[in-house]
């Protein structure tokens, strides 16, 4: 291996590292060849965002049941192991996971106290005055997906709709800025709940409801918990709860939007995009794959699945952006989405594909908007947003890569791409190698 490979050399700990739309239809007008580049931003804070005037429960509703796991030995049940898939979305006596408070305790204890507050009745926002007599809120919704699948562009487009005031897009406050040594900045829950509040709009006698909400964009809120081998140092299954279950917690009303894309496309951008101010080429990415996959392998010859997809390396800086382009586990999508179905209906869930999203924007945005709850916006305004230009597209050309590393990697995902088309039921999101 040649010393001057352009990636940072990966160990056996790395960090690895990713809705259908309701009644989608295809064909609308396409918005250009585009390419969408996603990338974290390290500095963001996240925006807000209005919607009609939708009261929230305080949780879940109809006849789900979320269920409490034992205390005690924290190892992965059998509900996240095995063959399970998940139908078409929740119904009848549905059993979801919830996360024992000793657990909470242990994983998040900043956030115990603000467990099943009361929310303001004339915000549409989930918001609530504290004993200070200051308000606080927690986001409305979330914006999740993988590196590199189109969520900045998605975001860019998504908050110019008139209800929308959005800040900056990211807080990273669920993952990195929570986690000892990895946080880059105060990790205060207060300042998490205070963000944003001062674009939402005040109640008064002409506008009795506040129909504004804020939204974090965090898309690594979907995948990236770090920081659990550090909480469970002897489980080998992997995290028995992860971030999903405490922002459920707090925010069980929440509506996600998931981003997805290709896995193999995926990678192949990441690289191009982290690595852009390097000596890139499609041989070097062959040979960062090929020792990724001999990692991977050292991982699965003593861990999990679960586990590996999760795997973290306590000495690996997230700062670093080099370190995002050999995360091979993060396409691993069905991991991931299975523990949001965990904790989350379906239906409170709006799945994008990337190639999708870039041909038929104005087609998704409306859906999307109507997903959200706001007022829908003329066909002429929809295209304008959609007109707009793409956010972290790639600046540079692309050489193609090379059929040898297609082939790993297709072999690699095929199995794991089967499994998560197994969840989704969407020909959108089938990714198939074999023809």
């Amino acid at each position: 291996m040649a010393s001057d490979a352009p990636w940072s050399e990966p160990v056996v700990n790395q960090p690895f590292g990713g809705e259908p739309t309701k009644n989608q239809t295809s064909g609308s007008e396409p918005s250009g060849n585009q390419t969408l580049e996603s990338e974290p931003t390290w500095d963001q804070t996240f925006g807000c965002e209005l919607t009609e005037n939708q009261p929230f429960p305080s949780g879940p509703v109809g006849n789900q049941t979320f269920l409490s796991a034992p205390t005690g030995n924290y190892t992965l049940g059998g509900d996240l192991t095995g063959n399970q898939t998940f139908g078409s979305g929740p119904t009848g006596n549905q059993t979801f996971r919830r996360i024992p408070m000793d657990m909470l305790e242990h994983m998040a204890p900043e956030i115990i106290k603000f467990i099943g507050r009361e929310r303001l009745p004339n915000f549409r926002n989930p918001c609530w005055y504290e004993a200070d007599g200051k308000m606080r809120c927690v986001p409305y919704f979330f914006l999740l997906g993988v590196t590199k699948c189109g969520t900045s562009d998605i975001w860019n487009k998504a908050v110019q709709h008139p209800e929308i005031c959005a800040s900056c897009k990211e807080s990273h406050w669920w993952t990195q800025h929570r986690s000892g040594t990895l946080a880059r900045r105060d990790a205060s829950f207060t300042k998490y709940r205070e963000l944003g509040l001062e674009l939402l709009d005040t109640p008064n006698d002409t506008h009795p409801m506040s129909i504004k909400v804020i939204a974090d964009g965090t898309p690594s809120t979907f995948w990236d918990n770090h920081n659990w081998r550090t909480l469970f140092p002897t489980n080998t299954e992997g995290p028995p709860y992860v971030v999903a279950d405490q922002v459920h917690e707090v925010v069980p009303e929440a509506k996600l939007i998931v981003t997805f894309r290709d896995p193999v496309e995926r990678q192949y951008s990441s690289y191009n995009f982290f690595e852009r101010y390097k000596n890139i080429s499609p041989a070097r990415f062959h040979e960062g794959i090929v020792m990724r996959m001999r990692v991977w392998e050292s991982c699965m010859s003593t861990n999990s699945l679960r586990a590996c997809a999760y795997q973290d390396n306590v000495n690996a800086r997230f700062v670093d952006r080099g370190v995002y382009t050999w995360m091979i586990g993060i396409g691993i999508y069905y991991i991931y989405l299975e523990d949001w179905l965990s904790v989350y209906t379906r239906e409170q869930m709006f799945f994008i594909e990337l190639k999708d999203w870039q041909h038929n924007c104005i087609t998704v945005l409306p859906q999307l908007y109507q997903f959200l709850e706001l007022a829908p916006l003329t066909a002429e305004k929809i295209r304008e947003i959609c007109r707009t230009e793409v956010k972290n597209k790639a600046r540079t050309v692309i050489q193609p890569m090379l059929n040898s590393t297609r082939k790993l990697l297709q072999d690699f995902y095929q199995p794991f791409n089967d499994r998560f088309y197994g969840i989704m039921q969407d020909d959108r999101f089938e990714w198939d190698y074999s023809s």
